[in-house]
């Protein structure tokens, strides 16, 4: 398996933990990817929302607003993310 690789999620939820080496997970959802750092975080996807719990450690989100501009936020251990993927909003909890 290669170091860094690309899981695609399309709907479900899914706790993703980086065991070993810091070496980031990359999920992408819909229009969003996240890229999980270090931890254990909690990705769902349903029909048109993305929530993203970094339940430890750290993670990114990346997503493509509606003008075609890319957005990243770092994501903190504790919080929480919902972005609705059919405005390409994010808001962060």
């Amino acid at each position: 398996i290669p170091a860094n690789f690309l899981i695609n999620q399309s709907l479900g939820s899914v706790t993703y933990e980086i065991l070993q080496d810091d070496t980031p997970i990359s999920i992408r959802s819909l229009h969003a990817l996240v890229t999980i750092n270090s931890g254990k975080s909690e990705v769902a996807v349903s029909d048109d929302t993305i929530t993203v719990k970094v339940l430890s450690g750290a993670a990114k989100l990346a997503l493509v607003d509606l003008e075609n501009k890319t957005h990243v936020w770092e994501i903190k251990e504790g919080q929480k993310v919902l972005v609705n993927d059919t405005q390409r909003r994010v808001e962060i909890k």
